[in-house]
């Protein structure tokens, strides 16, 4: 019993240990991009006690403003809540009831632990992950008869503000459409009326508004969270004309759905349709209210931000196709069956092989060609003709007369080593996409000099973000030659509305945004401007251009530069460079040289 207790707990430390690498390794030196510069600079406004009425998600915000408070805005902090908040994801399995097996329970858990989806946005500064945790959590609770507690962390989901009312509208919608068919169509005994309408009572009404109206005060020290919940619902539903990371495309969303859930997708699929097969009316009613539920989502425009929503669903019914496979024993295994598991991985590197080769030889339209004997000899094949065919002939030898040759010699044994084979590959795949999504994997590709893995990932669809630049450096050596070491150079920032600029010179007072410059009553040290026509600034400063930031581009893919991404992430982004203006006579005859 202790031996296998402590395997218990061991095994339930990795899953949360694997979780914790995921979310916080480097969180705090990859530099916000601009949707998470907007919200930590509303953060940073409250903590310092400066109003804001723009905020729109006041769960993130009100929290965050606290964690400054004790330990100032950085990009570490910035993220801290809801990377706390992806850890306590997690843990959501093991708040079901005694109903559900121990066994669903920790793979439940570990899949929640490496789900490309919730690992990207649990390092985002953003309100998703935080919200997801309490509505599961609130939802929970209340099957298991704590309302009271439910009802509190219900109030709570309302701060999510235009993270939570898409998903609010979604749920209603569901349920009233649920109600419905039950009624006039199946009638099926859910439990519901009375049993809701007892937990639904004046006390526990109480209990929501107070919540709701002290949380979202902050505590009473941010009157502003409560105006951040009315501004949810508008931009909750509200396309951004001129920036929306939300939407990428019908395309690129099926995409990120395959690279990123294509494991949690296919075996989702298999028990969707053994459920029906089944005649399982509550388990296909529960996996078609998901798919509704993501349909819905999209009509309301939440794009990229589906796939986080419906993970843990995914992953839920998902566990019960892994877990109804029967284990292997050490007494099934021999070499026939050993080949069986070992088919799935090869035949899956080999093709992805192939796909490299696809891409690094250039046009596949013009006609394949071989040497023989020192001479040129051309197919009437294309190159991309051939590729497949190659691809074609291996997946039949492989894939079906190989298994089926190894059934000669192990009968009943081959198709369960191959399932087993296809789990590994989709366990790989998953935890391979977790890791660059961590921002874990080499950034050589990136035409833009050295800019973190995750930054271009699919799963937080349309980012601008920043890379490797000196604009700090040279602000700091202007400084030195200006006032030496005692005090900061003054700067004029004439760049409209770039969040990660303010963010990034936070820490510079004497540093200026404004949209007017006057050279002949104001000389700052230095300048900074999105381009080199200010003839104002020729006399008397000298301009040094410095990387600045890239805008992802997911509607502009195609073919070859789909399979590039998804091979070795190479993104298609484009670049915006920046000018610093230093006065001449911070210069040296050498330096203009």
């Amino acid at each position: 019993m202790r031996s296998e207790s402590s395997k218990k707990v061991l095994f339930v430390s990795g899953i949360f240990l694997i979780a914790f690498i995921l979310r916080f390794a480097s969180l705090g030196t990859i530099p916000l991009s601009e949707d998470e510069a907007i919200l930590a600079l509303q953060a940073k406004s409250l903590a310092s006690g400066i109003p804001n009425y723009g905020i729109a998600q006041p769960l993130y915000v009100l929290i965050t403003a606290f964690i400054f408070k004790f330990f100032g805005p950085t990009e570490f902090t910035a993220r801290l809540f809801p990377a706390l908040m992806g850890i306590f994801l997690v843990s959501i399995p093991f708040f079901f009831s005694e109903k559900i097996s121990q066994k669903k329970k920790y793979l439940f858990a570990f899949c929640l632990a490496i789900d490309p989806a919730l690992v990207a946005w649990s390092r985002q500064a953003d309100s998703l992950i935080p919200l997801i945790f309490l509505i599961a959590l609130a939802i929970i609770l209340f099957r298991r008869g704590s309302e009271k507690t439910a009802v509190a962390l219900a109030a709570l989901s309302f701060l999510g503000g235009e993270r939570f009312f898409p998903f609010l509208a979604a749920a209603g919608i569901i349920f009233a459409l649920i109600y419905w068919i039950n009624r006039y169509f199946l009638k099926l005994d859910f439990k519901r009326s009375e049993e809701t309408r007892k937990q639904v009572n004046k006390q526990n009404l109480l209990i929501f508004l107070s919540v709701l109206i002290v949380a979202g005060m902050g505590l009473l020290a941010f009157p502003e969270g409560i105006n951040g919940i009315g501004n949810g619902i508008i931009n909750g539903f509200k396309i951004n004309v001129n920036h929306d990371f939300r939407s990428v495309g019908f395309v690129p969303l099926l995409i990120a759905f395959f690279v990123y859930e294509g494991s949690a997708v296919l075996l989702f699929l298999i028990k969707y349709i053994k459920s029906i097969s089944k005649k399982e009316k509550p388990q296909v009613i529960a996996m078609s209210c998901m798919i509704l539920f993501a349909a819905i989502l999209s009509i309301f425009n939440q794009g990229i931000l589906i796939i986080p929503w419906i993970s843990l669903p995914l992953w839920f019914f998902s566990t019960d196709v892994i877990l109804s496979f029967r284990p292997i024993k050490k007494t099934e295994i021999d070499l026939p069956m050993a080949i069986a598991i070992l088919i799935p991985p090869i035949l899956s590197f080999f093709l992805l092989l192939r796909l490299s080769e696809m891409l690094r030889i250039g046009d596949l339209s013009l006609p394949l060609q071989f040497t023989w004997q020192n001479q040129a000899v051309s197919t009437p094949f294309s190159r991309l003709a051939a590729y497949l065919l190659i691809i074609v002939i291996c997946i039949i030898i492989f894939a079906v007369l190989l298994p089926m040759l190894l059934d000669y010699f192990s009968p009943g044994k081959i198709k369960k080593g191959m399932l087993y084979g296809c789990l590994s590959v989709l366990l790989v795949c998953t935890f391979g996409s977790s890791w660059k999504a961590a921002g874990f994997s080499n950034t050589k590709d990136d035409p833009f000099l050295h800019t973190s893995a995750s930054r271009h990932e699919l799963i937080l669809g349309n980012q601008i973000v920043q890379i490797e630049n000196q604009i700090i450096p040279i602000i700091q050596e202007i400084g030195w030659k200006a006032t030496g070491f005692i005090h900061q150079a003054s700067g004029i920032i004439l760049v409209d509305n770039d969040p990660m600029l303010r963010w990034t010179l936070q820490y510079y007072p004497d540093v200026v945004f404004t949209d007017v410059l006057d050279i002949r009553t104001n000389s700052p040290s230095f300048v900074i401007t999105e381009g080199s026509e200010y003839e104002p600034l020729w006399a008397s400063y000298v301009g040094l251009v410095s990387d600045w930031k890239t805008t992802d581009h997911w509607e502009m893919y195609r073919t070859n530069d789909w399979l590039s991404w998804i091979i070795y992430r190479k993104p298609v982004i484009s670049g915006q460079k920046l000018v610093i203006w230093q006065q001449s006579r911070f210069l040296t005859k050498t330096n203009l040289e």
